[in-house]
């Protein structure tokens, strides 16, 4: 919270801790069909703060097939869904869940890593 005057406090979170990608793996196909590579298709990105994972997520968001292992905070973008993939840091991760907050400011991101991501060109 900022205090400014004439004003009782300015909500501010200051989302600096980097940013991320999201988009899909597409693969790379030659004229006969044979896989050439991977490339991953930027749908759009934004900054990003780093969030601890509490008990309650946990038990929410915890799947036999999918581990949590990232929560982030980000600015809300209504074009940003489940079906996605995140590229952050030359790592992919899943997206587990989305969390939007109430005044739809805010979105709490679940992720599950993939693993190391690198582009492969023909």
């Amino acid at each position: 919270m900022i205090f400014s005057p004439g004003m009782k406090y300015v909500d501010e979170d200051r989302l600096n801790d980097g940013r991320l990608f999201f988009g899909k793996v597409e693969t790379k196909r030659d004229a006969s069909g044979k896989k050439i590579g991977q490339v991953f298709a930027k749908t759009g990105d934004m900054f990003f703060s780093y969030k601890t994972i509490r008990q309650s997520d946990f038990d929410l968001y915890n799947t036999s097939d999918q581990q949590i292992e990232l929560k982030v905070k980000s600015y809300y973008i209504p074009t940003a869904t489940k079906t996605h993939q995140v590229l952050l840091k030359s790592r992919l991760y899943n997206i587990t869940a989305i969390d939007v907050d109430n005044d739809k400011r805010y979105m709490y991101w679940y992720l599950s890593e993939v693993g190391e991501f690198i582009e492969q060109d023909a």
